[in-house]
């Protein structure tokens, strides 16, 4: 058992979470408030059915909802089987693991911090997302079905590409409603993100514990890809 003395520096960080989030919670919440302009701030709009609602009169919009719906299931899936996966087919150590997702964070912050800023303007968010999804998509079947542990440092890049489809997408729904829809449509993807992250480690694991388990109908670690 820990002493006493331990017993307040293991409260100190999870204090400082709950702090931290409370503020993010406050900056959020006045940041729909703003952006809700002369209109009383329904509190449905923090949940999603209560955006997805606010934003009935933009179908486009709600049609790009289900693109980033999807595209979230697909990136969660990484998080929520990426250990297990590369430890069943290419037997990793817990350095190996770490240092592919540490890889992951480089090329994520590489794409959305300086190559969305230079390769958007220039080939249009449309192409854009196109693009952006066709490398996710090369990316996810890779991972899936890459015969060496080298090929999934191999494909990172093509995968992270996915970043511009993000981004772009995002811009695209945002110039597709009116500023008193900005905070519903926030609220709509924050929220959406949040859901498929809850429901993604039980979709995701359930897949690869069936395709791998002792009695798959098929054995194929990377389902969950």
């Amino acid at each position: 058992m820990p002493d006493a003395a331990s017993v307040p520096l293991a409260l100190t960080w999870p204090l400082v979470g709950a702090v931290l989030c409370g503020a993010l919670l406050h900056a959020g919440w006045n940041a729909l408030v703003k952006s809700s302009g002369d209109k009383p701030l329904d509190t449905a709009l923090v949940h999603l059915m209560g955006a997805l609602v606010a934003l009935k009169t933009t179908p486009k919009v709600l049609g790009l909802m289900i693109v980033v719906v999807l595209s979230q299931l697909a990136h969660d899936a990484l998080p929520a089987t990426w250990t297990y996966y590369t430890i069943e087919r290419f037997q990793w150590s817990s350095a190996d693991i770490g240092l592919s997702l540490a890889a992951v964070g480089i090329l994520t912050a590489l794409v959305f911090g300086f190559l969305t800023r230079i390769a958007i303007p220039r080939i249009g968010e449309k192409r854009a997302v196109q693009l952006g999804l066709l490398c996710a998509a090369l990316g996810y079947a890779g991972f899936a079905v890459a015969p060496y542990g080298w090929v999934m440092f191999a494909v990172k890049p093509l995968w992270a590409l996915g970043g511009l489809g993000d981004a772009a997408l995002s811009a695209i729904m945002s110039k597709g409603v009116g500023e008193t829809e900005q905070g519903a449509l926030q609220g709509a993807i924050a929220s959406s993100r949040s859901l498929t992250s809850v429901a993604a480690p039980v979709l995701m694991s359930y897949l690869f514990a069936t395709f791998t388990g002792a009695g798959a109908p098929v054995y194929f670690a990377g389902a969950a890809f």
